[in-house]
């Protein structure tokens, strides 16, 4: 008897050890992914670019195994999903679709099928979100964790690529960061590294102001510990500042707006107390933002003043008071908006590859490249994906909240932006798997707790039922 207890103690702990194992595995693949995906490049002869990301390929492999039962007793499980959470399936089933008909029907190279890659990346997120939510209350933990050190992480990186581009504080591991930022953006036909704008460790400085508000809202609603979550919000801010992305502040100020909104409408008495911690942080953010906006008026920066903070996100306001004739970046943007629009009408059936391989122009604004990449088609599943998330904040839990406000900066950022192609989106799929998997396991939990008592009333009514006539009368009710 104690050796076969022993032994069952014995495997309990190894599978908790291999489960650990997987949970750290799946944790640094995902940060990653996301921080470090447009770093780590093979570089191959075919005709293009031939650069191959390494760990956006790895992802999806590391999926498929969870799939196939590797490190979890779910296997295939983790793709259940109802009708209602659907919604994000036309996304990714058209991004992996579009760029094979493309070389098959439309004669693209080879090479195009690459492509496909980001759709296998997003359902790769969202296993692995699944896979999350089915872990225990010490996976969990670890995840905090993690999030944290990649919302810091990747301030530091941001910081110390700023005060080196800046020269206010030169360091070896400034001068390493600034050559592999040319390298890198080299690579992939991105040339950012020699503004005062950092990148951090992306390739674009708008990528990384994208990357901190997704990490904004984690290290705000995450459940953080105190000086864990204050450090983690501030890094994420300084984040937006050093990248200098003004699409990414109006994705802040909207996501805030939207979240302030909610927590006035909603009549969950359980909010009650973050309703408060939000009016009063909304109000000390903006006393603090206007504090140091007049502080930074009467310092002398060394930098140019083209390159200043307080001018860039002032001219980007303008934009929105004055049309975007007030910004040049604004107003070629629009152009190039146009421009997009009217080779549409000339290739009325799409590209189905990149836009970029014919319109050879960038477009910056997500709805308009799937609008000319899969015709409305693709627009409209790409809105269905956004709508979905968003549709999530009226649902109990966390999980269902970030969900919701990544959809909301996501659909603010696309219209200037590419958010769907950079790396940290797939946090947002992460997120979605995450969520989606916990409410159906909650929901399934309800469902047997309902029918165990279902059947508790039943045992109860067949005792009664076998009660002699005249207990029953004399109120006696004794157990079966």
């Amino acid at each position: 008897m104690h050796r076969t207890r022993y032994t069952s103690s014995y495997k309990s702990g190894r599978r908790g050890q291999g489960r650990q194992f997987w949970a750290h595995l799946i944790l640094i693949s995902i940060v990653a992914d996301v921080l470090f995906a447009q770093r780590v490049i093979l570089s191959f002869s075919t005709g293009g670019r031939g650069n191959l990301l390494v760990l956006d390929v790895w992802l999806p492999v590391l999926a498929a195994l969870l799939l196939i039962g590797v490190g979890t007793s779910r296997g295939v499980g983790l793709l259940h999903a109802d009708a209602s959470s659907l919604f994000w399936w036309p996304y990714v089933l058209l991004t992996i679709a579009l760029p094979i008909l493309a070389v098959l029907v439309q004669n693209y190279p080879v090479r195009n099928l690459y492509s496909s890659v980001s759709g296998f990346v997003a359902l790769a997120f969202f296993i692995l979100g699944a896979w999350i939510a089915s872990a225990d209350e010490d996976v969990l933990k670890l995840v905090q964790v993690y999030a944290w050190i990649a919302v810091v992480g990747e301030c530091l990186f941001a910081v110390i690529d700023y005060l080196n581009k800046t020269g206010l504080y030169k360091t070896w591991i400034g001068e390493f960061l600034l050559h592999w930022n040319v390298a890198s953006e080299d690579t992939l036909g991105q040339y950012s590294a020699l503004t005062w704008r950092c990148v951090g460790t992306f390739v674009s400085p708008n990528e990384l102001g994208f990357w901190s508000v997704l990490a904004f809202w984690l290290s705000a609603l995450l459940p953080l510990r105190g000086i864990l979550r204050f450090t983690a919000i501030i890094a994420a801010l300084m984040t937006l500042v050093l990248s200098q992305s003004r699409g990414s502040l109006f994705a802040l100020f909207g996501t805030i707006a939207v979240w302030v909104a909610y927590l006035a409408l909603s009549r969950d008495r359980s909010l009650a107390r973050a309703r408060d911690i939000t009016y009063f942080s909304v109000i000390c953010g903006f006393l603090a933002l206007a504090w140091t906006a007049g502080l930074l008026s009467d310092i002398h920066i060394t930098v140019a003043s083209e390159f200043s903070f307080i001018e860039r996100f002032q001219s980007g306001l303008q934009v929105l008071t004055q049309g975007a004739g007030a910004d040049r970046n604004a107003e070629a943007r629009v152009e190039a908006w146009r421009r997009a629009l009217a080779f549409y009408y000339v290739h009325p059936l799409g590209t189905w590859a990149s836009p970029g391989l014919l319109f050879r122009h960038y477009i910056d604004n997500d709805y308009v490249r799937t609008f000319v990449q899969g015709t409305p088609v693709y627009l409209t599943a790409v809105l269905l994906a956004l709508y979905g998330g968003f549709r999530r904040i009226v649902r109990s839990g966390i999980a269902s909240r970030i969900t919701a406000l990544f959809s909301v900066a996501i659909a603010i950022d696309a219209l200037s932006a590419h958010p769907f192609m950079y790396p940290a989106i797939g946090v947002y799929w992460l997120s979605m798997g995450y969520d989606l998997a916990a409410e159906r396991s909650a929901s399934r939990s309800a469902e047997r707790s309902a029918f165990h008592v279902r059947r508790q009333v039943l045992a109860g009514h067949e005792c009664l039922a076998e009660l002699p006539h005249q207990q029953i009368n004399r109120s006696v009710r004794a157990p079966c």
